[in-house]
Order: C-alpha cells, then structure tokens, then sequence
C-alpha cells in the first residue's frame, strides 16, 4: 500500500481514498478447447520421443526469421497419437477403468511419482529428442517480446470450428480413456499441494514448450475452482481389490481388503476422491481462519473456514486488499460478493470488506492518527501514558466536557453557560491537571473561555426551535439537531476490530448522526474526516441507519458534514489491518547458532519524514529502534537530528537493554494460561465466562442512584425469570474496587466503572451512564479481566531509561552498566546527633544499615531476612532523614507494604501524604491522604502548597505515574518488597529522587510472571537481584519471630545457617493452647492431640496423609472451582483436616488473629475458605502471606497424584518454587503444620531440601488412633 501526500486545500473535506494508490486491472478467464478424441500423456519415457528438438528449432527459426526469440507462449496440446503396447514397452499402463489405477504397478509407480518427474526435467535440459511434451497451464513469461504470427484463412475457419470436449472423466462412464506412462501420476493441477514443485524446473519446461510447433492442439484450462482438486468418479470401481494386489502391497490376509483399508502415503488423501464442498457464505460477515494463500499477480487466493462451522470457502483478494498481510491460521472477518466463478468470492475496492485479527480492538483515534504515522500509533499503544499532559489537552477536554453537560441539561442561555464554564474550570480534577501541565491558571482559563460563546453560537444555529437557522459558512451542514441521542457512547464493534467513544450522537428527524467535536483549527483533515467514518461504519454495524456524520470545529464554529464511499471505508479498513498487524505480532523465542535462547524481536512499520518528528514524544524510542534494526535513517532529517543530539550517551549497550524489556513486557501482556483476556468478554459465551470465574450473567438493574460528575451507581440483581438456586456473588471472583465491563446480550462493552459494593444476591457498580435510558429492558453481564496496567505502566517506565537527561543518564550507568555505588566517607555531626535518639531501638545490624543508607550517593540495598525487622528499619530511616530536612519517597509493590509503612510512620509521629485510590487505603490512613488534604484546594497555586509541605510521599509503583512525581524532586526514594517488583516497575519512582534504596529478600517471592518463556529470559530478575554485589548490599539477619525449630527449617532449605535468632525468648517460644483439657477430654480430637503439642521439639510437624488421588469420597460440602486457573487442585481430604485442626484450636482457646491457613493453589484456598467461613481465619496464597506473619501456621500442599515411571516435576510448578516454599514456612512463629502427600512431594527438589528436618516430626495419618477418612469427612459441618 503506498500513500500519496498531498495538500489540503482550504477547509474542504479531504478524501481518504486519495491517500491509497489502487489498482483496477480486471482479469479475463480464458478460455481453450480440446478434441474429443485426445489422450493426455501423462508421462513419458526417452523411447517415446520421436520428434527431434533441434528440428523442431529449426522450424521455429523460419516462422520467425533469424531471431532466437520465440513467440508469445500459448497452451499446447499434443497431438493423438498411437500408444505403444505394454509388451513393447514397459513405459506405458493403458488403463480401461478405474480399478486398474490401483492395480499393484500402478500404486507402486505413484510411490516414485517425483523422482521420475526430475527424471524427465533432466532429460529436456539435456536436449534429449521430445516426442511428446504434457503441458498443464504455465505462469506466463515476463520478459517475452510478443509477435503476431499471421494466421491463414483456411486456419482461421478450422479455429473457428473448433468444440470444448467434455471432460475426460464424463465421456464415458465405463471406459476412461487415460494412458499413464510408466507412473501413475496423480492430478493435481494446485501447485501449493506439491511439496516437490520446482519453479525453476517447470520454468525449463516451459522453454521448451515453446519450441512446439504450432500445429499441436491446446490443452483445456483449469478454472481456479477446478484447481484446487480434480474430481474422479470411482462408481465403477469394485469395493475391494483382490488378494494379488494385496500381495504385492504387502498386506497379509486371506480376504479380500477393504479399499478404505490401505494405508497410502500423505498425498493419498480423501480430498483426492472427493470434490471438496465450499459452501460458506461470503455475502454476510464471517469470522474464519485463513487455510491456504496463493499470490498471483494482481490477486491474492485465500481458502478459509469458518471458525464456528467446518465450512469453507475460496476468496480472490484484488486491489486495495492485495496488500494485505495474511499468514496460514490468521483470523479474519469477510465479506465479499461473488466473484463469477462458481462457489467463489471477491473482496476489492469497491464490495467488500476484509477485517484482519477482528478480536484485536483497535481504538478510531489510533486507526486515525496511522493515516499521519502509523510508527507513532504503535509506540503510542505500546508505551501508553509516556507522553506528557500539555494545556491544548487540557482546554480541549473541558470544551468537550462543557458542551456535552449544557446538551444533556440544555442551557442553553449564553450567562448560564458562563456560570457553568466557571464551576468547571475549578473542578478538582481540572485543577490537578493544571498544576500537572505546569502552566498558570489563569492562562488556560482564558483560552477555555474563548470556545463559552462558540458554543452558544452552535446551540443557537443548530438547536434551538425558535432561531433562524444560520449556518456558519456557505459549505456548512444544512440541517437541524432535533435531539440529543447519546454522549460519549462507548462502542466495541467486533466485527470491524475497532472501538471507541462518539462525542455526541444526534438526530436529525429521523436521520442519526455522530458529530466529533475538535477544539483546534478546521483543517478538515484527513485523520479527522477518518474518525467520522469510523464512527458511521461501527453505528452502522450496531444497527443505527446512518448516511453520514460531522466534524464540528468549535473555535472557528465550522460544521463539515462527512458522507462516506466504499474505497474510502476499504482504505481505512485496510490502514487498520496494517496496525493490527504490527501491534498483534509477539516476540518470538529463538535459539541463535550456540543453541542459547534468544528473542527475535517483531516487526514495526518504517520510520517516515516528517517536520513534526523532532517534537514527537517517542522520537528517541523511534530513534533507539531504529539503531537496533540497523536502519538508515540519515535522509530522514529530523529524525537523524535528533539521533545526533542523542549521540554517544545511549549505547548499543543499553539499545539492547530496552529492546529486551520491551519485548518481555510484550510477551507478558501477551497472556499466559489460566489468565483471563479481555477479547473473552465478547468471543466467549457468557456461561463459560461465569464457570471460568470473574463474570455475572443474566442480571436486572434494581435501583440507579445519581453521583456527582455524571456518575451513577447502578444496583443489579440476578433476573427472576433465570435465577439461580445457589446464587452467591462473592463467590464469583469479583470484588469491591474491581474495574468491571458491563455488556448486554447483543452487544459487549455498552459502560465500565468500579465495584463500589458487594452482596451475596446484589453488586453496585458506579458508571459513567444511565444503563435504564437505553437498555431498560436488558438482560445484563458484567466481567471483570486480568488486568495488564502494572505492565502497561511498566512499558511507559521503562521509556524512562532512554531520557536524555542527566538523570537518566545516571540511571543507565547504575540500572544497564551496572556501576557499583559510591558513599560519603563521614556523616556530618548534627545528623549524628539526631540519628542517636533514632538508632537507639535498633540493633547492631539495622543501624549499620540505616548509617549506610544515609551516606550513599546513588544507591544502596538491604536485604531483608524473614523476621529481622525491614519495616523497623524503613521507619528509622525515613523518620532520620526527614530529621535531617531530607524529603522522602516511600513506595511498594502493593497497597498493604506502602500502608504497613505508613501505619508505623504515625505511630511515630512522622507527618506524611498517601497518595491512591481512597477506597483501596488502610482506612486508619483516610486523614493522611490525598482527597482529603487536597479537598478545599480550588487553584493550582493552593494545591502546590499542600504537596510542597509533605516532606514524605508515600504510593505504590503503579501509582508512581501520578502527576506530583513529575513536579517534585525527592532526595531520596525508598522501595519496600523490591525483590516483588517486576523491574522496570520501579524506574519511575527512583527517576523522581537523587538516591534510592532497594529493601527486599532475593529468597522470598518474585514477581509474578505468568509467561514461561517470560521467564527463561530473566523477567523475574528483580532490580534487586540485578544490582545485588558484597559492596552494594547489607543483610538483615537476626530474627525476632521464629523459634529454633522454624529457624532451622528455614536455614536447611535457603538460608545455610546465616539466620540468627534475637533472643532465647524468641528461640524457645511455643504455642500455647489455654484450654488443652478441653480437647484431651474429647475423644473426637484423639488423633490431632500429638500436632497440637506445645513441645518445642515438636514445633514442625508433617502430616502424610498418603496418596489421596485414588481415593473417592463423596461429600455436600465439596466445592466445584468456578476460578479459571492454571492448575486445579482442590483436595477434599487436606480440607477436611484443617477444617478440624482450626476448629480444635479455636475451642483450645487459640484466638482467630493467631492462625494462618495456606494453600499452595487458589482452587484450595477457595475450597478451604468455604470451609472455614464462620471461623473468621485468614485463608490465603502465599503470594497474599508475604509479609504477614502468625502464631501458627498450617499449610496444605494440596496436590496428590499417581506418580507413575514416566511423570516428572517441571521447574515452573509452584511446588517447585523453593522462594514460594520459604515464604510459606517463615510465616510461621511458634507452629508449623504442613499437611500434604508425601509420595508426591518427594519428587520435588523443595521438599527433599527439607526431608530430614521433616522426618523428626514426621506422622502418617492413617496410622494414628481413632482416624479414618470417612469419620472426618463425615464430621465436617458448616
């Protein structure tokens, strides 16, 4: 596809067509005729060929004078000839009916087919005399120089009177007159079904076909449909062959075979027999898979199939659509009209439409903005939220804002919408904004107000019924707006692959319209004019009637009206198959020549030459790309300045480094198993959605509630006409907070918002519309999906490693060049004398760690050990350096680490602001954060105060993206759980401060990557671990929380003696159970009395419960897992035995907050959680245990399976994960219970690590008294 630039002149609408150069070359079918009498020679040995070559030239150099030069190639057709008998010859099978075709020879020649065939190639390059030449249609030649032989009348009558024969194979239905030559060879004209063609080969047959006489007669042509498979009628052909042809096949039997029996090589298959059937129907849009391609010269020939039936069909691809990027099991949407030929369609310029990877939504702004750089819209969706907030941005989404609200409450008085312009300009998010953009206040209130009487204007000429309408310019839109349909309709049209938000949908009588409103100049443009009629072609496909929209220019009050045109609609279509493209191709995993795993990195469209590129935001992104592909880009002035002011300062080295990362971050967004996608939402059924978990269906709105700044809470419950007997929400997978997509049944996608609250029987969700004004009556689904923002944030951080700054010059020599850190040789005095008071609460180690931290210069690391106070020693330091006037940012992977800080900070009196979602923070921490310390701010001036006296800011990495980070400068950033983030997630906070610490344990969980491959390449590698050195790094490692036993497990599986305990308190603490009689007086808990022993010795204990695998049980309280999840592994009987440890020691006098339970799987957790609902026990993952910590601890394995010979571990099990192991038995204090099955977790390096420490205390259930799988099984109660 190539692009013609060209001017826009005045404010006409520019056409998208003339952007895309198209071709309309019509192609003729051909026709050719055959005498009835001709036999087709299949094959052909030497002694067969009776004609001399060189005369044959002889007789070509006379017709032609002197020239070498042949004419112009036409089919040939050989001349009937007699055939030689087979007792003359052994060339030649004359065959009277189809059973002989599988005569023992026969089959037997076709099994050499293709050496016989180069056979006969070598003989014709050797110019060996040619009797007969078969000559099926040949590519045309190119560089022929065509001469019209002139052609005697007598021969011209004979031409004349020629006839198409019938068919071979229906002349005559008991007698097939085919000669095979010495092989049987199969027909089959396709060349993409003949592994062994030779282009170059039929290229030399095609030269010496020229040298033909002319006199031969010319072979009938294939038509395309004929092509893909030659139909032979077998009615004649007995059921079986005989036992001779069995013999020479073979095949051992005393009956006769089958024909269905015999096993012939892959060529022989049923589609050879058997006309294959293309029955789907093109003329309505189906969503196929692309089977087979074949590019011709100026068409493309696609098979598909259908992805909901076995139907296929062939389509020609012509023009505008030749172009497109198709690859064998591609997904595609057609629509097509019939192309002439039977059960064949055509997709070109002007019917049609061919939609590339239809599940891949691709915004109408993107698809727009590809017309200008499709490069730019590229890096745009990869590392979204890179590019900066600026005023234009700003002023145009409160013009936006202001003229929608005045439509939906129609004021439409000039001084009412200057009242109301002045309410909106001091709403607190356009005020945060502001301060973020850097600009005064003042300055964009001023041009905001400019577009007050702009929209007046458009109300007054357009809306109002009692004005003359007055349209702005003569070439203006003549109608009139009789109401207002919709604002900001959110549309996901599965069937284009394109999604977006219409300004404002009017109408005009009966006509629908969308209008999108522009705040900047009317330059009509072509990216503008696109965006319109991507809004008419989505509407159309929703079922609105819509002819055309309008492009409304607010500052100049222009309103252009846009009709669209078939090659228009293709040309856009056809530019976003082009993005989908780009933007659906991964990485792929490749082993370069040392075997070593590599990634190949996917393919982006070329860089362009454009004025506008040294003002990009991505240019240095475009630029870094570029170097790593080897492109050229010196023609490309701006471009190549650009890469000259970048210079030196970014490396081939760190090239490498981002390239990497963006293509694991890639990869990881890609999607992994067990995780739900969004496209689920509307290419899977609601009823799988809902067992996959993450999905209610079938709901009714109850009740709306009307919120400030156009939200309203929605109540939904489950329909009554399709309620369910066990309806219970919470146990959906869904929670309060969950960002949610609300769809109906025709149609996905319709809002979205949060989850505000949750019932069993109700959920409320806010949104941005009224649900009841359009889709009153509907039945409603509303799903949530694993969300991909941490890495989306991770993409547009990582881009930070490229600044061409100082500071992020710094970073690449620390982060990709790995420079060792740098400390103060003395700490000044006065922060020693304010450090003694600080430091006194620490021990030996924590304060040389809080020292050290002071005096470095870039960076310092603290590792952390299970118990050996990280937090105590964060809050040291942050309380010393804000002593010492330093400013401080805190930040962590997730909320509870950054509250668990801050929670400490109040404790000691530390003053601070917490920055997120209100709803997601510790509520003890409400009064410290953002909204409410920012609530009576109404200028940007004011706001700036507020954070300015925050001496320490406090968010998680995710949130780092906040506007403050940008405009405010820390001395010093601090990173808790560091070793839990995924690399670059960290760049953002640390780009915002001079220094940085990195806390965490490289022992404990990593982050979690869901893609394996992901993971081979490093992408667990934390930061941590990355900068990890003797000279960077300080280790925490007395233990305040385990006693000896623990501490020693630990130690035997990671720690190798290194973790101490504080105090012999600590050391020999063990769980006491006040009301131990109570149990021992019941013979119910007989069997659990020795795992509840408040014996030192006795602190670890295993519980083999042996293979529970085979075993089957049946029980009402078993729970189905409706989570959709990599692993199942929901274990009834480990349930069952928890269930009764909980219950002893809680009637024991162990109180609820001093028992943990963790399962290695969710499925468990869920099943566990069922279980102990009442008990009021936190049942987790160990992901969600890392930095928690209990007087006991019981932990189910939960997997049990049949370990046979040939089953191994894989080392991406969680079972496998020794970090996972840690964490699960360091959150244990005084009491460890591992219950699982130990003929299964042998096998694991984890547990072999800790075998002996196991064995001490080690018990096989079904050997203790008074047990038995059926009383505990039985005994459970809910």
């Amino acid at each position: 596809m190539k692009k013609t630039l060209s001017k826009t002149k005045g404010n006409g609408c520019k056409k998208i067509s003339s952007y895309f150069k198209t071709t309309g070359t019509v192609l003729k079918k051909t026709t050719s005729s055959q005498n009835d009498n001709d036999v087709i020679l299949l094959d052909s040995d030497e002694e067969q060929i009776n004609l001399d070559h060189k005369e044959i030239m002889s007789k070509r150099k006379l017709e032609n004078g002197e020239s070498n030069i042949s004419p112009p190639f036409k089919k040939h057709y050989c001349k009937t000839s007699p055939v030689p008998s087979t007792s003359e010859t052994n060339s030649v099978i004359n065959i009277k009916n189809i059973k002989e075709l599988l005569s023992p020879r026969a089959l037997k020649a076709y099994n050499t087919m293709n050496e016989k065939v180069e056979k006969v190639l070598d003989e014709i390059k050797q110019n060996t005399h040619i009797s007969e030449i078969i000559q099926c249609k040949t590519p045309e030649k190119q560089n022929l120089i065509k001469k019209k032989t002139p052609i005697k009348s007598s021969e011209k009558a004979s031409v004349s009177n020629k006839k198409t024969p019938k068919k071979l194979y229906l002349q005559s239905p008991n007698k097939i007159n085919v000669d095979v030559l010495k092989n049987f060879v199969k027909v089959t004209p396709k060349k993409s079904n003949n592994a062994q063609y030779d282009e170059k080969k039929c290229g030399e047959v095609q030269n010496v076909n020229e040298t033909t006489p002319k006199k031969y007669q010319i072979v009938t042509s294939f038509s395309p449909t004929e092509k893909v498979r030659t139909q032979l009628d077998f009615s004649s052909c007995n059921e079986v062959v005989n036992q001779e042809v069995a013999s020479e096949l073979g095949v051992v039997s005393n009956e006769n075979i089958n024909l269905s029996d015999l096993i012939f090589d892959d060529s022989w298959g049923d589609d050879m027999f058997e006309g294959k059937k293309y029955t789907l129907d093109l003329s309505v849009s189906q969503h196929c898979e692309v089977i087979s391609t074949e590019k011709k010269k100026l068409e493309v020939i696609l098979t598909v199939k259908s992805t909901n039936t076995d139907e296929q069909a062939i389509c020609r691809l012509r023009d505008i659509w030749f172009d497109t990027k198709l690859n064998i099991g591609d997904t595609l949407n057609i629509t097509a009209i019939k192309s002439g030929e039977d059960n064949e369609w055509l997709v070109d310029n002007h019917n049609g439409i061919l939609v590339y990877e239809p599940d891949f939504l691709i915004s109408a702004t993107s698809i727009a903005n590809g017309v200008f750089c499709k490069r730019k819209v590229v890096f745009t969706e990869k590392y979204r939220g890179f590019d900066p907030t600026n005023k234009h941005m700003i002023v145009g989404s409160m013009v936006h804002m202001l003229l929608q609200d005045v439509l939906i409450k129609k004021i439409y008085q000039l001084e009412n919408i200057k009242n109301y312009a002045s309410e909106l300009v001091k709403k607190p998010n356009y005020v945060a904004d502001i301060y973020a953009c850097g600009e005064p206040y003042d300055t964009v209130k001023e041009e905001f107000f400019l577009y007050v009487p702009k929209v007046y204007d458009f109300i007054t000429n357009y809306i109002q019924k009692n004005t003359k309408l007055q349209a702005s310019k003569k070439d203006d839109w003549k109608g009139r707006i009789t109401d207002i349909e919709d604002v900001e309709e959110n549309i996901w049209c599965t069937s284009l692959g394109v999604k977006g938000k219409v300004d404002i949908t009017i109408k005009n009588g009966d006509e629908v319209l969308p209008i999108e409103v522009k705040s900047g100049r009317a330059t009509v443009s072509v990216e503008h004019r696109g965006q319109v009629l991507l809004y008419i072609m989505m509407m159309n496909k929703l079922g609105y009637k819509v002819s055309s929209g309008l492009l409304l220019y607010l500052k100049e009050g222009i309103l252009k009206e846009v009709p669209p045109t078939a090659s228009e609609k293709a040309g856009l279509m056809m530019l976003r198959n082009e993005l989908a493209f780009y933007l659906t191709k991964q990485p792929k995993l490749v082993n370069d020549d040392s075997a070593k795993s590599i990634i190949e990195q996917p393919q982006l469209p070329e860089p362009i030459y454009n004025r506008f590129c040294g003002s990009c935001p991505y240019n240095v992104i475009c630029v870094t790309q570029a170097r790593y592909f080897n492109q050229d880009i010196s023609h490309l002035k701006p471009l190549k300045k650009v890469s000259d002011e970048i210079g030196d300062a970014i490396t081939p080295e760190h090239v490498d480094y981002f390239m990497k990362w963006s293509a694991l971050l890639t990869v990881e967004m890609g999607g992994a198993s067990g995780r739900k996608n969004l496209k689920e939402i509307f290419t899977v059924a609601p009823r799988e959605r809902k067992k996959k978990g993450k999905c209610l269906i079938n709901l009714r709105i109850k009740a709306v509630t009307k919120e400030d700044n156009r939200l309203y809470t929605h109540k939904f419950e489950e329909s009554k006409t399709k309620k369910s007997a066990d309806v219970n929400f919470l146990a959906s997978g869904l929670a309060d907070h969950n960002y949610v997509v609300v769809s109906t049944e025709d149609r996905p996608a319709i809002a979205s918002g949060f989850i505000t609250q949750m019932s069993p029987n109700s959920v409320e969700v806010t949104l941005e519309r009224d649900l009841t004004v359009k889709f009153k009556d509907k039945l409603f689904f509303i799903d949530s999906y694993d969300s991909t923002s941490l890495l989306t944030s991770s993409m547009a951080s990582l881009g930070l490693i490229l600044d061409t700054s100082e500071q992020g010059n710094k970073l690449r020599r620390i982060i990709v060049d790995r420079h060792p850190p740098t400390f103060q040789k003395t700490i000044p005095k006065t922060v020693a004398l304010k450090a003694k008071p600080i430091l006194k609460r620490l021990n030996m180690v924590q304060r040389r760690a809080v020292l050290r931290a002071i005096a470095t210069e870039d960076y310092f690391l603290i590792k952390g050990m299970p118990g050996t106070g990280k937090t105590a020693t964060i809050v040291a330091l942050v309380e010393l350096l804000v002593a010492t006037g330093k400013t401080v940012l805190v930040t962590s992977h997730t909320h509870s680490a950054v509250d668990n800080v801050c929670l400490r900070l109040v404790k000691y009196g530390v003053d601070f602001m917490r920055l997120g979602n209100k709803n997601r923070i510790n509520k003890d921490l409400w009064p410290f954060c953002e909204d409410e310390l920012t609530r009576n701010c109404s200028l940007p001036e004011e706001l700036e105060t507020v954070y300015n006296n925050k001496s320490v800011v406090a968010v998680t990495c995710l949130g780092s993206s906040h506007f403050l980070l940008s405009r405010r400068k820390f001395d010093v950033c601090i990173v808790d759980e560091s070793t839990q983030v995924v690399q670059c997630s960290v760049f953002r906070p640390i780009f915002s401060a001079k220094t940085f610490i990195l806390i965490g344990d490289p022992d404990q969980l990593p982050a979690v990557i869901q893609n394996n491959d992901a993971v081979k390449l490093g992408m667990d590698e934390s930061l941590f671990e990355r900068l990890d050195s003797e000279v960077s790094r300080i280790s925490l490692n007395i233990n305040y929380r385990m006693n000896e036993p623990i501490t020693a497990l630990a130690n035997a599986l990671t720690y190798k003696d290194e973790l101490v305990i504080g105090s012999e308190e600590i050391a020999k603490a063990t769980l006491h159970i006040p009301k131990i009689e109570v149990l021992k007086s019941n013979n119910v808990f007989s069997w659990m009395l020795p795992f509840l022993s408040s014996d030192l010795d006795l602190a670890v204990q295993f519980i083999d419960t042996g293979p529970t695998w085979n075993l089957s049980h049946k029980v009402h309280w078993c729970r189905t897992p409706n989570v959709d999840e990599s692993e199942k592994y929901t274990n009834i009987y480990e349930a069952a035995v928890i269930f009764h440890l909980v219950e002893a020691l809680l009637k024991g006098g162990v109180t609820t907050n001093q028992i943990g339970v963790i399962a290695t799987y969710r499925s468990q957790v869920a099943q566990l959680a069922t279980l102990l609902k009442d008990k009021s026990v936190e049942v987790n993952t160990v992901d969600q245990y890392q930095g928690k910590d209990k007087n006991v601890i019981i932990y189910s394995c939960s997997k049990s399976i049949d370990c046979g010979s040939d089953w191994s571990t894989n080392q991406f099990e969680l079972l496998e994960s020794k970090r996972r192991l840690n964490v699960a038995i360091t959150r244990a204090k005084h009491k460890l219970i591992i219950i699982g099955d130990w003929n299964t977790l042998k096998h694991y390096s984890t547990f072999k690590a800790i075998e002996n420490n196991l064995k001490k205390n080690f018990t096989k259930l079904q050997e203790c008294t008074g047990f038995s799988w059926s009383d505990i099984l039985d005994l459970v109660r809910l």
